[in-house]
């Protein structure tokens, strides 16, 4: 949870509405985001850890630490796969 994540360098952004869609040129996936993904993703920063992420997301929709961990955990995960995400140091 002390891993760092920022958008990687590649991924256009457009907002629909209320969703928001992330694309990597590199891969050309879609991807579309619900309102629990993108405030995950505007927290994606390459500053904040997954677990201050976690913890802020946590007071925003009341749930308990443990399954907000797993929540962005999972998210991030399937964002790396999709190579819209890249570790920071």
């Amino acid at each position: 949870m002390q891993q760092i994540f920022a958008p990687a360098d590649d991924v256009l952004m457009s907002d629909a509405g209320e969703l928001k869609v992330l694309m990597s040129m590199q891969q050309g996936h879609f991807v579309e985001l619900n309102a629990t993904g993108r405030a995950i993703w505007e927290r994606l920063d390459g500053m904040a850890t997954l677990a201050a992420i976690a913890a802020d997301l946590q007071d925003v929709y009341d749930i308990p630490p443990e399954q907000c961990e797993a929540e962005v955990l999972e998210f991030v995960g399937n964002l790396r796969e999709h190579r819209l995400v890249e570790p920071r140091d």
